[in-house]
């Protein structure tokens, strides 16, 4: 009776709070999904699986519940990787040509920013923090690569080179030497 009564409390909080609708996609514990109903006693979620996993209201009303149906705009947060070989002026040019990326896409939100983030030893780093100021998941996706493809064409055509996993290795002479093979080697 105690399980019915606890599914009965979370049917009503799952009703009065209402953290999900039928029709949202939601995270609830390890579950991710689409909500296809909220019953009595339980909720269904369809993963992206395509299974459908049966939740106690009980147990749903008392998990955290993340609804991404409820966004109002999506984080935009690339970091550009130059190469490390890329001179102070034209980082701050970089950074320039994303800030005006940023600027000239109307479906970017105000406060808008690209800066150095740091300087690691393969690349110099600029992050992009800005939001997208649409609330739909395909419509972000589509703006999220226009504004990645606006700004690697703008670094390409201003002859910026991306960094990329690299290691540099230098020899002195004598350890040259030492890595040549010897005689008996070279008559095999």
């Amino acid at each position: 009776a105690q399980k019915t009564v606890e599914n009965l409390v979370g049917s009503v909080t799952v009703i009065a709070d209402r953290p999900a609708q039928v029709g949202d996609f939601i995270k609830v514990g390890d579950v991710i999904g689409t909500v296809e109903d909220i019953g009595i006693r339980s909720s269904r979620i369809r993963t992206l699986s395509r299974t459908l996993v049966t939740i106690p209201n009980g147990d749903f009303s008392s998990r955290q519940i993340e609804n991404f149906a409820a966004r109002d705009r999506f984080l935009f947060n690339p970091v550009v990787s130059l190469d490390y070989r890329t001179p102070a002026a034209r980082i701050e040019e970089a950074i320039g040509i994303i800030r005006q990326v940023l600027h000239g896409h109307e479906n970017i939100g105000a406060g808008a920013r690209a800066n150095m983030l740091a300087i690691t030893p393969r690349s110099y780093d600029i992050e992009v923090f800005s939001y997208i100021t649409v609330s739909d998941w395909d419509a972000s996706v589509l703006i999220r690569e226009a504004l990645l493809l606006s700004i690697i064409r703008g670094l390409d055509e201003a002859g910026f080179a991306f960094a990329f996993p690299a290691q540099t290795i230098s020899l002195a002479p004598d350890q040259v030497e030492a890595l040549k093979p010897g005689p008996a080697a070279q008559q095999e």
